[in-house]
């Protein structure tokens, strides 16, 4: 009889990508298994093209929207996980509304009312980690092996772009971030772009459509030419552009995590985030960060100073310098 399982990972694209591990050792426990799952409505499409999921319910974590209740509710599943492992309201709601012979997630908060087999953190662990457990306390086997596919019209269609506009070496900069803290300055990604022109690399400046006043802003200060691809890629299309690229400099942020799924060569500008939890496992990634709190401060709370303000603009140029 074919298993039905259904995952709820309805927070960012950078933590969805992290738990392509657990999806897929789901998957190749039996390849017969049809794994559903809970996404933002913005990361849909990403989300249907991965081989391994059979369908996708995307939401807008609007606790107003009934009908995503409604929908979950078509179907039985054998297996529910909600692999958030912080405290969400509203994940928990779906959860509670899934119907499910088992429900497991990390019991924190209400979550906790709601489950069959209770997980708990047994100390700070890097994010796929944590995820992977959850799998583990149901009896399935887990590889930590990051594999992020991309269809081959993307791929294509990237390959096909950098031919035609004769890029021969490129390094793509996505200065976005979950919050202000997280982002480092507009300004000194620009000084970095004009020591990498001066190399002659291109600079393709990527991001979603709301970062475009970033992007623009880094145009603004340089005094030398980038691409502008702002807005312009889908998350597929982006994730091909990162595999061929020869640099990818980022603030903590999706990209980072989809640089390290193919070992390109980055630069990471590390904000105040825990090490341990999101640091990438890159080893062709160099990590500039002046953070300063305690990793127990750090589980609290993920914005709580500005740190990547103290990252120089030197630092990173030396760094770009090793690479190039």
């Amino acid at each position: 009889m074919t298993k039905r399982i259904i995952l709820l990972r309805n927070d960012m694209l950078g933590d969805l990508i992290l738990t392509l591990p657990l999806i897929k050792s789901l998957k190749d426990a039996n390849n017969a298994t049809l794994i559903d799952i809970v996404v933002q409505q913005k990361f849909h499409s990403f989300a249907r093209s991965l081989p391994w999921i059979h369908n996708v319910i995307p939401v807008n974590n609007d606790l107003r929207d009934y009908r995503v209740i409604g929908k979950l509710r078509k179907n039985k599943y054998d297996i529910a996980i909600d692999c958030i492992p912080g405290s969400t309201y509203y994940s928990s709601l779906l959860l509670a509304s899934i119907r499910a012979k088992k429900k497991v997630g990390y019991a924190v908060g209400i979550r906790k009312f709601f489950l069959d087999t209770k997980v708990h953190a047994k100390s700070l662990q890097y994010e796929t980690e944590l995820v992977l457990e959850l799998a583990r306390s149901i009896g399935y086997k887990a590889s930590h092996n990051l594999i992020l596919p991309i269809p081959a019209k993307d791929e294509d269609y990237i390959k096909r772009w950098l031919k035609k506009n004769k890029i021969q070496k490129v390094a793509v900069l996505c200065p976005g971030g979950i919050s202000k803290t997280r982002r480092w300055p507009s300004e000194r990604f620009a000084r970095v772009a004009d020591s990498i022109t001066k190399s002659k690399w291109k600079v393709i400046i990527s991001g979603s459509e709301n970062e475009k006043k970033i992007s623009k802003m880094i145009q603004y200060h340089m005094n030398s030419e980038a691409i502008d691809m702002t807005g312009v890629l889908s998350i597929t299309r982006l994730c091909a552009l990162i595999k061929y690229a020869d640099l990818v400099i980022t603030n903590n942020s999706a990209p980072m995590h989809i640089a390290a799924a193919f070992n390109t060569p980055q630069i990471v500008l590390s904000g105040p985030s825990s090490p341990i939890r999101w640091d990438p496992k890159n080893k062709n990634a160099i990590i500039i960060r002046k953070t300063t709190q305690f990793e127990e401060e750090l589980r609290k709370s993920t914005c709580g100073d500005d740190s990547i303000m103290k990252i120089e603009t030197e630092e990173v140029i030396a760094a770009v310098n090793k690479i190039i």
